[in-house]
């Protein structure tokens, strides 16, 4: 599966998380009901994610209460 950083990055902020730039290629991923960040790397060899960011990413959006699909619960 190649899920690419910059389309990722714009759904992200299109279902409620708010993006800051961190240090080197990292950026940060806040939504107010989370008691964390989603912290992802821009990868300079290709902006495809990483399993473990994938993984990361599907894991918060349950928790906010976005399906698979993509729909609100």
């Amino acid at each position: 599966m190649n899920i690419k950083f910059r389309e990722f990055a714009s759904y992200l902020k299109s279902v409620g998380f708010s993006e800051k730039k961190g240090s080197g290629s990292r950026f940060k991923y806040k939504h107010d009901s989370l008691d964390y960040p989603i912290v992802l790397h821009f990868h300079s060899r290709g902006d495809t994610l990483k399993v473990y960011e994938i993984d990361m990413i599907r894991e918060a959006l349950t928790a906010v209460g976005i399906e698979q699909n993509g729909d609100k619960k």
